[in-house]
């Protein structure tokens, strides 16, 4: 059972077999993942902001964490800026 997260209205899709997916409440996928709610629903917020700055999932798959909340990081520093220099 290969396990993995994917954040979708706090529902999480744990990938059993090639191209089948079950969901699972936050609850159930925490007894599944083995990893805390609290670490699930951050993961979640950090999916969806991956999202919404456009950070390419198959090109980055293999990536640690940190990679990735820097990228979040600095995607919101950016923001930030554009925002200040108005």
């Amino acid at each position: 059972m290969k396990k993995y997260i994917h954040g979708e209205n706090y529902i999480m899709i744990i990938k059993i077999k090639k191209n089948k997916f079950v969901k699972y409440s936050l609850d159930k996928a925490t007894e599944k993942v083995g990893v805390s709610k609290k670490s699930l629903d951050d993961y979640l917020l950090q999916i969806n902001l991956w999202r919404k700055y456009g950070y390419y999932f198959d090109v980055n798959k293999y990536k640690k964490i940190w990679v990735l909340r820097n990228f979040v990081k600095q995607k919101e520093d950016q923001e930030i800026a554009q925002v200040q220099k108005k």
